[in-house]
């Protein structure tokens, strides 16, 4: 078993190649999209605020993210059905070939984010900053939230330490506030279009 998971996982990495979510990424398998996200750099600043135009950046590499997303799903769900097809047949190699491709895909559904930042222009380094420093936002809202109501009800028990990272995710949670109902829209669908 282990044997046969080595050389799906050697193949996968030899064929990477041949599969993309998108006509205009036909030729950039996985490696490829990771290669280039490798020579992608970015600073962050030093105060490790976002502005304005890195959320909406964000929410556009989101909205694209999530249309390669549900095509990639759709085509891992081809290839699984065919694997699963040749398989039944007693088709030994045919059903290797389209296992493969049905870890090609699975390779795009994870790449999906930095596809889509590669393909609008946007630098793959920054926009998986920003992306960590939007989440980092999302979970301190919530934990202000469920201290706040720890506070009432414990009364001054609860003590709320400020720090310099709760300080820059309370301040970039401010920002993305009128987002968050777009930010969760989009996190919902990918999740859905990732099942």
């Amino acid at each position: 078993m282990i044997r046969i998971f080595l050389i799906l996982s050697i193949c996968l990495l030899l064929f990477a190649g041949c599969s993309s979510p998108s006509s205009d990424l036909e030729d950039r398998g996985v490696l490829d999209v990771i290669q280039d996200a490798g020579e992608d750099e970015y600073t962050p600043p030093d105060d490790g605020l976002l502005t304005e135009e890195q959320v909406k950046m964000y929410l556009q590499v989101r909205e694209r993210a999530l249309e390669m997303a549900a095509t990639v799903a759709e085509e891992a769900k081809a290839s699984s059905a065919e694997a699963k097809e040749a398989d039944e047949s007693g088709s030994g190699l045919g059903s290797l070939m389209k296992g493969m491709e049905a870890l090609g895909d699975l390779g795009n559904l994870v790449t999906v984010d930095i596809r889509a930042a590669q393909q609008l222009g946007v630098n793959s380094s920054e926009y998986q900053w920003v992306k960590g420093q939007v989440m980092l936002a999302q979970l301190q809202t919530s934990a202000d939230e469920m201290l706040k109501g720890l506070q009432e009800s414990l009364g001054d028990q609860v003590q709320q330490e400020e720090d310099d990272d709760a300080r820059i995710n309370r301040a970039n949670g401010e920002l993305i506030k009128p987002y968050l109902e777009q930010i969760s829209d989009l996190d919902e669908k990918m999740r859905e279009a990732m099942k």
